[in-house]
């Protein structure tokens, strides 16, 4: 009897932890965001539904590595056209969302990403 509720303890702890994922706006993506024109902000949230946290964990086709940045992988997807959005996972296991990019200016956007995470840090 109590071996099965130890077991059952454990169930709720891996469910508590596969629903501890939870997709948050940065400052920067929100004010992205808010430029972008209202087709495009319709794609992002599309994407983001459309997003599972089996991906979020283990990534396939939608993410793609954008840039390491100590031992913090920060990710990019395509949403819709040429638009791009990057991301990372903070310690707590939550998805930041940090900017929206298009193809061209994804290369100018790792110095960017770069310095919006060192102000996460302070």
């Amino acid at each position: 009897m109590a071996r099965k509720n130890s077991n059952d303890q454990s169930g709720q702890n891996s469910k508590a932890k596969s629903n501890k994922y939870k997709i948050r706006l940065t400052k920067l993506f929100q004010k992205d965001y808010d430029k972008c024109p209202a087709v495009v902000q319709e794609d992002i949230k599309a994407t983001l539904k459309s997003i599972s946290k089996e991906e979020l964990l283990n990534p396939g086709q939608k993410l793609k590595i954008l840039i390491k940045y100590k031992n913090r992988r920060i990710w990019y997807f395509r949403v819709g056209g040429d638009t791009r959005i990057t991301a990372f996972f903070d310690k707590d296991g939550n998805f930041y969302l940090l900017s929206i990019e298009t193809h061209s200016t994804l290369k100018r956007a790792h110095k960017r990403v770069i310095n919006t995470l060192r102000s996460y840090e302070k």
